[in-house]
């Protein structure tokens, strides 16, 4: 994620500091080229279609010598190669709405870490767009309606996860394991907890303004989210 938004920040920065002349070198196009490149291997996604074609770099006209008499006009062409500014801008200009559109819909990652598509569904759009307090507090709203959903319960917040993964002196709604040793009831206990914790955090991001920066940060509160998810869909379900 950090090197996508680095090409994407020297993208823009290419573009606005694109020199203001009729042509443009070849040495700013290969530039060009290898920044599409490095999109092209971070999204595992075809964009041959904004390179420039060979035929529209070439020499430029760097004078026009007059026919005579006794000898015939000639143009003379420069050594380098280069392309018209507007064939240039006119590939930038498709490729970043482009960019933008296929980056919201790039599952996020973290080295083989995918989130949960529930989660990526919710939360993905509002992390890239750099909203991770409003990305988490999605994600756990998402996480608590699968617990009443799966749990048929019509309880919210500590009421709902006490009694849906709640394992004394009686069977949960959502059971995690058998139960059948101190360890196996431990555990289930332990998961209550972290649910009761997103239950928390919910109700903390939900009525409170402070707001955090931090990327990893927000990706982390999103695979809580993610694992949550997918231990409920190990749970077995008891009658409440």
């Amino acid at each position: 994620m950090a090197e996508w938004q680095q090409s994407w920040a020297r993208l823009q920065a290419f573009r606005q500091h694109l020199p203001e002349h009729y042509e443009i070198h070849a040495r700013l196009v290969a530039e060009y080229h290898r920044l599409l490149k490095d999109f092209a291997e971070h999204l595992a996604t075809d964009l041959s279609a904004f390179l420039i074609p060979q035929e529209d770099i070439r020499p430029k006209v760097v004078a026009v010598s007059m026919g005579t008499t006794r000898r015939p006009g000639r143009t003379h062409y420069s050594e380098d190669n280069y392309c018209l500014r507007t064939t240039l801008l006119l590939k930038i200009d498709a490729l970043l709405p482009f960019l933008e559109g296929l980056l919201h819909r790039q599952p996020l990652k973290a080295g083989e870490y995918s989130l949960h598509p529930e989660v990526e569904r919710v939360s993905g759009a509002l992390y890239r767009d750099g909203h991770y307090k409003q990305a988490a507090l999605e994600a756990y709203i998402r996480v608590i309606t699968e617990v009443k959903s799966r749990s048929g319960l019509l309880l919210d917040g500590d009421p709902l996860v006490n009694q849906a993964f709640g394992c004394d002196n009686r069977r949960p709604v959502l059971q995690f394991n058998d139960l059948s040793t101190d360890a196996a009831r431990d555990e289930q206990k332990g998961l209550l907890f972290l649910y009761k914790g997103v239950v928390g955090l919910r109700n903390t991001k939900a009525h409170s303004n402070v707001v955090f920066d931090s990327p990893e940060r927000g990706f982390e509160y999103l695979a809580l989210a993610s694992l949550l998810l997918r231990l409920l869909e190990t749970a077995s379900r008891n009658a409440p």
